[in-house]
C-alpha cells in the first residue's frame, strides 16, 4: 500500500537540523546488498548467488527510516520488492499510470493513465515511487536533506530524484532539464546525473517549464551504474532507449575545454582546478585535449533564462485556477516570465533557434568530440543560503543577471546531451565537471565519464562509509 512520506517535501521548512539530527540517529548501517553496484547485483542474481529476497530484505529496514531522513519521497511503496535489480524513481512532474502527478503542489492531483513516452514500456514492478520537486518546478526548495553532504542544499527541481539515489531509496531516478535541473541536483549530492538529447517526441506525459529547452534526465550514484542503466538496465525494465544511448561510431579522443569558462574571473578557485586536473587525467587517458570558444553560444545563456522564465508564465497561465495558492518564491519565478515582452519574446525566439546549428558547426570545425566544463562557476549553496533565495531565475536587467546565469544553459540552448559527475571536493563541498556532446552522443559522453570516474572515483563509491559518519555526528 502506497504511503506518504513521514514530512511532506511541501513543508520546505520540515527539514530541520533538529529533525536531521534525530532522524539520522534511528538510520541503520546501509545493506549490503543495497550498497552492491548495479552490474554486481546484476551478476550476482543471474548466477544465482543473490536471490531477491536477500536483495530487498534489508529495504524493508533501510526504506522507511532513510525516507524519515531524507524526505525524497512524495508517494512510494517503501521497502518494496522488484522483480529485477533496479529500483526506480520518477520526478513528480512526469507521469506514471496509477501514480498522481502533483508537480511539487500542495493543492493539484492529476491521475494519468498513461505512462509518459519517455517511460512507455516500464515494469510497474521496478517502480519505487515519487520523488520530490519544487513548486511547478519553480520554486525554492523541495524540503529534501543531503544524504552526503548534509549542510549544503540539494539544489533545483529534480532534486528529490539526486536525494533519492544518493540515499539509496532507489537506485536510478528520473529527472527533467531546462536549464540544468537533471544536472545541478546530482552535483550537489555528490552523484552523476546525464540530460538526453532534446527530442520533442519524449515530452509527451512530462510538464514541461520550456519545451523548447527541456530534455528528461536520468541520475545514478555513479557513471558504472549509468552505463549499466543505460543498457542492459533500460531494456530489462521496458523502458525506451534512446537513440543516443546506442554505441555508434568510434570512442570519443579529442576534448575542448571551454575557454570562456577557464577565463570567468568570477568562478570559484576550485571550479578552475577541478577542471586543469580533470584535463591532466583525460590526456594521461590518452585523450587530445585543447582549449574551444563557444563565442555566441555562451553569450546565448541569457536567453536562455529569459525564455525559460517566458515560457514558465505562460504555462502557468493556461493552467493557474486548477493550482491553489503558491509560495512566494514561485511567484517571483513567474514574475520574471511575466516581465519579459512580446517582442523581446520574439528576439529571444531567434537567438535560440540558431544555437543548435552554431553548436554543430562549433564541434565540426573545432574538431572536437565533446567540451569540458565545470557544471557551476560555485560551489553548492548551503542550506541558509539556498532558502534565502527570492526567485531561482535571475532577473534580466539587473545588477546581478550576468552573474547569475551559470553554465549549465550551454547544454540547454543547443538542445545537446550533458553529463556531469563529481571529480573533487573543496570546503566539504562536491566539485563536478559537466561534458557536453553532439546530438544523440550520449553513449560517448559515458565513455569519456568513464575514464575520468576511474581516476577520480564518485562519493557514492564510499556511501557506506559517508553514511555512517551521519549517525556519529
Amino acid at each position: 500500500m502506497r504511503r506518504e512520506p513521514a514530512v511532506s517535501p511541501c513543508d520546505v521548512g520540515a527539514v530541520t537540523a533538529s529533525h536531521l539530527r534525530k532522524a539520522i540517529g534511528r538510520l541503520p548501517a546501509l545493506p549490503e546488498p543495497l550498497a552492491l553496484d548495479l552490474a554486481t547485483r546484476a551478476r550476482l542474481v543471474d548466477a544465482g548467488q543473490l536471490t531477491a529476497h536477500e536483495l530487498w530484505a534489508g529495504a524493508q529496514d533501510w526504506d522507511p527510516t532513510a525516507d524519515a531522513a531524507f524526505c525524497a519521497l512524495v508517494g512510494a511503496l517503501p521497502g518494496s520488492f522488484p522483480l529485477g535489480v533496479v529500483r526506480i524513481g520518477v520526478k513528480d512532474t512526469i507521469d506514471v499510470a496509477g501514480w498522481p502527478t502533483r508537480l511539487g503542489l500542495r493543492h493539484y492531483r492529476h491521475h494519468p493513465k498513461r505512462n509518459a513516452a519517455v517511460l512507455d514500456g516500464l515494469d510497474p514492478n521496478l517502480m519505487t515511487g515519487k520523488v520530490a520537486t519544487t513548486e511547478l518546478t519553480l520554486g525554492v526548495g523541495a524540503g529534501c536533506a543531503n544524504p552526503y553532504y548534509s549542510h549544503l542544499d540539494p539544489s533545483t527541481s529534480s532534486t528529490g530524484s539526486a536525494v533519492a539515489v544518493a540515499g539509496f531509496l532507489c537506485d536510478v531516478s528520473l529527472g527533467t532539464d531546462a536549464l540544468g535541473c537533471a544536472r545541478l541536483p546530482p552535483g550537489a549530492c555528490g552523484v552523476v546525473g546525464m540530460r538526453l538529447t532534446h527530442d520533442p517526441r519524449w515530452h509527451a506525459g512530462i510538464y514541461s517549464t520550456s519545451p523548447p529547452l527541456e530534455a528528461p534526465g536520468w541520475i545514478t550514484r555513479t557513471i558504472s551504474d549509468l552505463r549499466f542503466w543505460c543498457g542492459e538496465g533500460m531494456r530489462s525494465a521496458g523502458v525506451p532507449v534512446p537513440r543516443g544511448l546506442e554505441p555508434v561510431g568510434p570512442a570519443p579522443r579529442c576534448i575542448g575545454v571551454i575557454r570562456e569558462a577557464l577565463e570567468d574571473g568570477d568562478a570559484h578557485p576550485a571550479c578552475r582546478a577541478a577542471v586543469l586536473d580533470t584535463v591532466t587525467v583525460l590526456r594521461d587517458a590518452g585523450y587530445d585535449v585543447r582549449e574551444v570558444s563557444l563565442g555566441s553560444l555562451w553569450e546565448a545563456r541569457a536567453s536562455g533564462w529569459e525564455l525559460c522564465a517566458r515560457h514558465a508564465w505562460d504555462g502557468y497561465r493556461s493552467v493557474a485556477r486548477q493550482l491553489g495558492d503558491l509560495r512566494a518564491s514561485t511567484w517571483a519565478a513567474l514574475s520574471v516570465g511575466a516581465r519579459i515582452s512580446d517582442e523581446r519574446y520574439e528576439q529571444v525566439l531567434d537567438v535560440i533557434a540558431e544555437c543548435p546549428q552554431r553548436a554543430a558547426r562549433a564541434f565540426r570545425e573545432e574538431s572536437v568530440d565533446a567540451w569540458l566544463l565545470p557544471l557551476a562557476p560555485e560551489l553548492p549553496l548551503d542550506v541558509p543560503s539556498a532558502q534565502a533565495m527570492e526567485s531561482m531565475f535571475p532577473t534580466p536587467g539587473s545588477d546581478g543577471f550576468g552573474g547569475g546565469l551559470g553554465y549549465t544553459p550551454i547544454a540547454s540552448v543547443c538542445g545537446l546531451p550533458a553529463l556531469t559527475q563529481p571529480v573533487a571536493e573543496a570546503e566539504r563541498a562536491p566539485v563536478a565537471m559537466q561534458i557536453i556532446g553532439p546530438r544523440h552522443s550520449e553513449a560517448r559522453l559515458l565513455d569519456v565519464a568513464q575514464d575520468i570516474e576511474r581516476a577520480r572515483p564518485a562519493p557514492a563509491m564510499t556511501a557506506s562509509a559517508r553514511l555512517d559518519t551521519w549517525r556519529t555526528r
